[in-house]
């Protein structure tokens, strides 16, 4: 395994690892924050990001400290580790469990400590993610890349006989 991992080239320079290992900062946390929709389902924890959103005068500076320590100094997480899976249903009179919607109801905190990672990772993956792999770059969607497929399988099925095919 390390002869074959050996022959892969780095793909993250230097500038890229710096960009990726220095501490997270109080803007970057707010950031994550203001990116967050503030009206989706409430969270695990009761409170929906609108809460931390108009409150953000009173808890924000224990929401950033939270978030620092525990993205800058491997702080405890064990409070973050709750998430409840709920049904919603589809239509009204929903009897089936296939006309229902898995939701995950995480916290809050969860939530802007991901999104804040996410900024990071977001600033160096577009040299690293081939132009190809549409679901992993901005604006990219994966149907895309099943529409090309489909395409090819189709052009191939019809060039089966003759010069071409």
């Amino acid at each position: 395994m390390d002869e074959v991992a050996s022959l892969v080239k780095d793909r993250v320079c230097n500038d890229m690892k710096q960009t990726l290992f220095h501490d997270f900062s109080a803007i970057e946390v707010l950031e994550a924050v203001n990116q967050m929709h503030p009206s989706k389902a409430l969270r695990s924890d009761g409170t929906s990001k609108l809460f931390y959103q108009t409150f953000w005068s009173q808890v924000g500076d224990d929401v950033i400290r939270t978030a620092l320590n525990i993205l800058n100094s491997n702080g405890d997480t064990s409070f973050l580790n709750n998430t409840y899976l709920t049904l919603i249903p589809k239509a009204k009179k929903s009897n089936h469990a296939s006309q229902f919607w898995p939701i995950g109801l995480y916290n809050v905190i969860f939530k802007i400590i991901t999104n804040t990672i996410a900024n990071r990772l977001k600033k160096i993956l577009s040299p690293l993610v081939s132009g190809n792999q549409n679901a992993f770059v901005l604006g990219g969607l994966i149907t895309n890349d099943a529409l090309s497929a489909l395409k090819k399988f189709h052009c191939m099925k019809t060039k089966q006989s003759g010069r071409k095919g």
